[in-house]
């Protein structure tokens, strides 16, 4: 978790770096509205208030696309902004359903599901496999937001039940499908590794053993071959798999 922090930290560095005005950075700041939006939704609706708290949540929600937008008008789209947008919309999500579960207790079913598709897509988002928003997931997005809409308005407390037991089992199923998801980048970072090892274990001595057997020429030209080798060796740790492909069995046009 520190390293993360370290992280997100650099890359709101950068962020200011790359930005070209306060403008600019005018995504990030509605993003981050909806990080903070507990402070104001939560308090309206516990005391009663609960119209102008729905008026405040749908304004804060609102943000999800003006942010984005924002960030393409102004060329502003980074990883800092990225993440962030994950972590407030997960922020603003779970106080929500909170607040619901308070003003109808079965709504506390859809919590604790929805706290474990939070730590699977922090734990994927540690691992450095970009956990991106899936169709059963905005599906799943779609339902829990009907459902804490229900539970939150005074009288429909009979249609809450209608809603949330369907949106718990979606629930359950989507954070299924993204640890499945999570697994399959993690299998895919091996494949990768192992190829590189595979590359490296089998070509590598086969260049030492030109190189060895190349020595009699002049020392300039061994210098020159030795640089070559260097250089063969660290093109073999590109990550790509097709350029690798081309770098050790050249076509006719790659060549």
């Amino acid at each position: 978790m520190k390293d993360t922090f370290k992280e997100f930290k650099k890359e709101f560095e950068d962020s200011l770096k790359s930005a070209s005005g306060l403008k600019s950075q005018l995504p990030n700041v509605l993003t981050l509205s909806r990080g903070i939006a507990p402070l104001v939704v939560t308090p309206l609706i516990l005391t009663g208030n609960v119209i102008p708290g729905l008026i405040a949540a749908g304004l804060f929600a609102s943000t999800d696309f003006f942010d984005g937008y924002l960030a393409r008008k102004y060329n502003n789209i980074s990883k800092f902004g990225e993440h962030l947008d994950q972590v407030c919309d997960k922020i603003f999500a779970v106080s929500l359903l909170g607040t619901s579960a308070i003003m109808n207790p079965i709504m506390l079913l859809n919590i604790i599901p929805e706290i474990a598709i939070t730590a699977i897509n922090i734990d994927s988002l540690n691992k450095g496999n970009k956990p991106k928003t899936s169709t059963l997931g905005k599906i799943k997005t779609a339902m829990l937001s009907a459902s804490i809409l229900v539970a939150l308005i005074p009288g429909l407390n009979i249609a809450v039940p209608v809603l949330s037991i369907p949106t718990l089992l979606t629930q359950v199923i989507t954070a299924i499908d993204y640890k499945n998801i999570d697994r399959e980048k993690d299998k895919e970072k091996l494949e990768i590794a192992k190829q590189k090892t595979e590359l490296i274990d089998f070509e590598v001595p086969k260049k030492v053993e030109q190189f060895i057997k190349e020595l009699h020429m002049e020392p300039q030209s061994r210098k020159q071959q030795m640089i070559d080798l260097l250089k063969y060796k660290r093109e073999l740790l590109i990550a790509k798999p097709v350029k690798r492909r081309k770098l050790i069995y050249p076509t006719q046009k790659d060549k």
